[in-house]
Formats: structure tokens, C-alpha cells, sequence
């Protein structure tokens, strides 16, 4: 799709878009930059496939995606910054509070993947605005995927999880090994057009990560 037809607002969109609208943007994004590399898309979830999108790779390989954005307009992000700076204005906060967040969302999309059959892939998208905020953790490596752990953050960070045990009782147990089933974990940049870059390619099963660029 054309970006400059849909966007119009910061970003080209407007600026209260529906949160669930926006994420099916994302996805559209990612479709994109998964077929510029060769893939073919098999199945979106929009159109009825059991995942966000169901690709085939170059290597012949069926792929079950979810896709996880980070950014402006997941007003959810802005609320959990905002807690973690202790202010009541958006801002960076805890990188730790940053970090662990990232690893919560991929938790959640590994969990909707746990019942697909083919290979699957956890897709972080962070909008450019925010990728200062992962940064330095991803490129230090402060998770160790193929022992994923929530690191030590502050009380709001405690709080945020808190409130999130009620959708998921067994995140504080089951969180590495929900993680692992995932084969692979994508974090990619979208920029203010909307193109979205590979950063990070992580293999929780232990490979080593290497750069997407």
C-alpha cells in the first residue's frame, strides 16, 4: 500500500487512529517488508489464517507471525512511560521498565502463537520516536533469550505486571518457556514513512542474534 494514502496525521495517520485499526497498519508494513525480502505471503489474520500473517520464506520454510507494535500510537506504551518516569507528561522512563516491556510483548505474541504448527515468529515494531528507548538494551543484549527473565526494575514496573497477571496468572512461571517455543524473535524499525527495517533477528533457542541490516 501507498503510505501517503492512508497517513495524515504525525506520521501520515491521524492522530487518535483507532488502536486495534493501527495495529492491522503495522501488520500491512510488515507484509511489505517480508515480500520485499523474497517472502511470500500465504494468509493474514484479517482475511481468516490462524496468525497475523503466514508466509513462506525464500528457503521454503512456512512462518506463522505476530505482530507486536511499540510506539506513538499505542496509547498503552505511552501509559506505561509515563508510569515509569514518575510524571504525569510522556517520557523515556526505566530502561529497565523499557526492556522488560519489550520481553512482556513478546511474551504475548508467543502465546498466540503456541497452537500454530508451522515455525514462529514474535515481530517487535518500534516506532522510530521510541527506539531510543530499547536502544542500548537490545544492542548490549540485556535479555538473554534463550533464558528470558524480567529484570529488576521499579514499583510502577511491579505494578504494571501486576495488572497484567490477571489476563496472564502464570506470566511470572511460564514466561521462559512460553518464550522458547517462538523459533524466532524479529525487532524491527519503522521509520516517520512507515518502512520498516530488521534490527535484530534473535533465536530463543540459543542461536546466536544477528544484525538485520
Amino acid at each position: 500500500p501507498r503510505r501517503n494514502r492512508v497517513r495524515q496525521g504525525r506520521h501520515g495517520v491521524p492522530e487518535r487512529l483507532p488502536g486495534q485499526f493501527f495495529g492491522k497498519i503495522v501488520e500491512l508494513q510488515v507484509v511489505q517488508a517480508i515480500t520485499n525480502r523474497g517472502w511470500t505471503v500465504t494468509g493474514l489474520e484479517a482475511l481468516g489464517a490462524h496468525a497475523d500473517v503466514v508466509a513462506l520464506s525464500p528457503q521454503n520454510t512456512l512462518h506463522s507471525l505476530e505482530v507486536k507494535y511499540i510506539g506513538q500510537e499505542t496509547g498503552h506504551f505511552q501509559i506505561v512511560l509515563r508510569a515509569l518516569a514518575g510524571q504525569p507528561a510522556a517520557g523515556v522512563g526505566s530502561p529497565y521498565g523499557a526492556i522488560n516491556y519489550l520481553l512482556f510483548r513478546v511474551y504475548e505474541a508467543a502465546r498466540r502463537l503456541q497452537q500454530s504448527s508451522t515455525s514462529r515468529i514474535a515481530v517487535i515494531v518500534i516506532d522510530a520516536l521510541e527506539w531510543h528507548a530499547f536502544e542500548a538494551q537490545l544492542e548490549d543484549r540485556w535479555v538473554r533469550w534463550d533464558q528470558p527473565a524480567f529484570l529488576a526494575a521499579d514499583g510502577e514496573w511491579a505494578r504494571f505486571l501486576q495488572n497484567q497477571r490477571a489476563r496472564y496468572p502464570r506470566v511470572d512461571t511460564d514466561l521462559a518457556d512460553v518464550v522458547r517455543t517462538l523459533d524466532r524473535i524479529w525487532v524491527l524499525r519503522m521509520d516517520s514513512q512507515y518502512e520498516c527495517a530488521l534490527e535484530y533477528d534473535e533465536r530463543p533457542a540459543g542461536a546466536a542474534a544477528h544484525r538485520g541490516r
